[in-house]
Formats: structure tokens, sequence, C-alpha cells
């Protein structure tokens, strides 16, 4: 079996840069290169644990389906740095109608801004948090904090979201960034776990604070970890998708039209905004046992970084991948994970924003860039963090 082969310094950077997510350009002709010439390869690189970078779709839904031997729990979920694993080791499924009204509320507040807006900060980061904070019980005034929180954990690396000193910042700063923000995170949910086990209400916060494990009530730790995943990656990535279909539209000006001629077009365009988007850049695994993956010895303990970013863009895949298009089936894909970590909010975030563009497209009468756009700079979790609009509605 042939040895490891690594993938070019100048490539590893890149994948490993936050900046490179924002600008892309660069970073999608690398990842085509390495689908067509090195499509599973050894990434080593100063400040990170060696790691495999598989780029071809058809690998990374082959690894997700095998959760026995390929772990997620293993080691971090996504790649840090090696600080951040240190610390780590060393610190040892909403009704539709009231979606509607969230989604018009958002709708108006856009209206409200005249004929221009960040679309991204105006509106975007603002729906999604209001549905899943109804959905968990947490109080209106404390949206904008919670705002705030998932912003900095999932953009800490962006210097504008986060506190992040960029990409040359220190690894060791980063990673006592991230359990800053996962304390905030257990000020705030223990006192309402607390509050909702004296007294549970109709909500998600009740049914999460009241669960048990093998017959035992849930320890802070694990309550915790729930109450951050819903708070936060659901916020995140549904926003991005969202912000990322309408750039796409605003770029595809007959893809539009459609739309707004035929509202059953929106479902499987919520699946190529979400494609297009990629809002989960990438996820980690570990091999449970030596393995071969296309004819590389994968040795137990190894960690592979699946890049949804190159699969979402994979020509084996997809016709025309650089393309947005409407008429395309992403069935199966890989989104939102396959197997046992198939994403459980997948039907929240299809629901919210195909109720959103529903809302949406019945008054707006045209739109169009106005400015320009950017992206985050996250290798994790990101997608645009501006977007400037100039729009008629009714």
């Amino acid at each position: 079996m042939p040895e490891a082969e690594n993938i070019p310094h100048r490539l590893s950077r890149l994948i490993t840069s936050p900046k490179a997510y924002a600008r892309q350009k660069s970073l999608l002709a690398a990842l085509r290169w390495l689908r067509a010439n090195q499509p599973l390869g050894r990434a080593e690189i100063e400040g990170f644990d060696p790691f495999w970078l598989v780029t071809r779709h058809a690998d990374v839904s082959n690894i997700i389906r095998q959760h026995d031997l390929f772990h997620s729990g293993d080691r971090p979920h996504a790649l840090v740095p090696k600080a951040s694993d240190e610390m780590a080791r060393a610190l040892t499924g909403g009704s539709p109608h009231p979606i509607r009204v969230i989604a018009r509320a958002s709708i108006d507040r856009m209206a409200e801004h005249g004929s221009t807006c960040d679309f991204v900060r105006d509106v975007a980061i603002h729906y999604p948090l209001h549905v899943l904070m109804q959905i968990l019980g947490v109080p209106e005034q404390d949206e904008q904090r919670m705002l705030k929180l998932t912003q900095e954990l999932f953009a800490s690396e962006d210097a504008d979201l986060g506190h992040s000193e960029g990409e040359n910042g220190d690894p060791t700063r980063h990673a006592k960034e991230l359990f800053r923000l996962l304390d905030e995170f257990k000020a705030y949910f223990v006192p309402l776990m607390e509050r909702r086990r004296a007294a549970p209400a109709d909500d998600l916060a009740s049914v999460i604070a009241n669960s048990e494990i093998d017959g035992k009530p849930m320890n802070h730790f694990e309550a915790v970890s729930y109450y951050v995943i819903v708070a936060a990656a659901g916020h995140d990535t549904t926003s991005s998708s969202i912000s990322g279909g309408l750039w796409a539209l605003c770029e595809n000006g007959e893809a539009l039209e459609k739309l707004k001629a035929d509202a059953g077009l929106i479902p499987q365009f919520v699946d190529e905004a979400i494609r297009w988007t990629t809002p989960v850049r990438h996820v980690m695994r570990t091999a449970t046992a030596d393995v071969e993956l296309r004819g590389r010895r994968i040795a137990r303990g190894d960690w592979l970084m699946l890049c949804y970013l190159s699969a979402n863009r994979d020509e084996e895949a997809f016709d025309e991948p650089d393309r947005f298009r409407l008429d395309r089936s992403t069935l199966g894909s890989g989104i939102f994970g396959l197997g046992v970590h198939t994403c459980l909010g997948q039907h929240l975030a299809r629901l919210e924003m195909r109720i959103f563009f529903e809302e949406l497209l019945l008054r707006l009468t045209s739109v169009e860039i106005a400015g320009r756009p950017q992206r985050s700079a996250s290798i994790f979790i990101g997608g645009p963090k501006t977007l400037p609009l100039r729009y008629k509605m009714i």
C-alpha cells in the first residue's frame, strides 16, 4: 500500500486559513485541483495536528455513513489548533404558524429600512435566532446576548465578528477565547436549566432540563452542550444559507423570476442555496481502526477532515457545480450529514428557509447587490457576513 502523500504545503496553509474562506476564489481553485490530482492526502502544518484531507463527495459520504469506523467524539468536531485540543483534554426536533409570523415580522423590518439594507446584519441573523429562542424558551430580551455569543463562537477567527487577531493570531489566545465563550454560555444556561427543572414550561429548555440518560438526569455539561447546539448551530447555519441564497438570486435574475412565478420551486431552491453556501465548511472524524481509503492506509487514531465545501462542488457528484441551478437535485448530497450524523435540525432549517422565501417573494419586486458582499473568515461554520442590497417591495 502506498505511503501517505502530503498535500502541497501551500494548499495546507490555504485550507487552514480563515481568510481563504472569506475570499473563496483561490480556495475553491485549490480544492478543484485536489479533487482532480490528490483527493486524499495528508496535511501537516505548524500549529495543527496532522490530518487527512478528504475532498471527494463520494468519500465524504462514505466516511459519514461508517460511524463505527470513523468517530466524531474522540477529538474535536471541527479543525482546531493544537492549543484548543490540549485545553479540552485538560478540562476533562416547531409549528409552522409562529415561524411564518416571525418571517413576516423580519420582512417588515427589511421594508422599514426603505430601499437599502445590509441583509445579513439587518434581517438574516435575527430571523432564525428568534425562531430558535422561542422554541427553546429564551426570553426575547436575552436574544441580543445570544446573538453576540453565537457570532463570536463560530466567527472567532474573523476579526470583524469575534475577538481574533486574524489568521496570524496566537492559537493559544484563540483557544482561550473559545473556552471563555463556552463559559459564558454555561453561565446563562445552567440557571435556565435549574429554573426549568424546578418549574417546567412548554418549551425545549424544559425538555432538555428534565431529560435522562440511562435513567439518570443529564449533568450540567451534557445539558449545556444541548443548549449550545440548539442556540448556536441552528442559528448561524440557517442565517448563512438564507443570505447565501438571496445573494445567488441577485446574481441570477432568471432564477429569481422563476421563483416569483412558481413558489413550488422554493423547496429545491432551498436545497441548492444550502449546497451553494455550504455553511458547515467541514467536520472532523477519527479512525477507530486501520482502514484503506483510495489506496492509502489510514491508521487507527488518524484525524480526517471531511471537506464539505469541496464535496458540494465535486464535478463527479454535480453537473456544473460552480453554477447556481434551480433544476438541480441535491438529495443524498450529505449537506446535513448522513446516518447517525444526520442533522437533527435539518427539517426546521428547511422549513424556516422555505417560509421566509415564500413570504419575501410575495413582496419583493426587485433586488440587486448595492456594494461589496463579504464572507466570514471562518474555516468551520460561516457564510456571508455583509450583503448590501438595493430593492423595491410592496
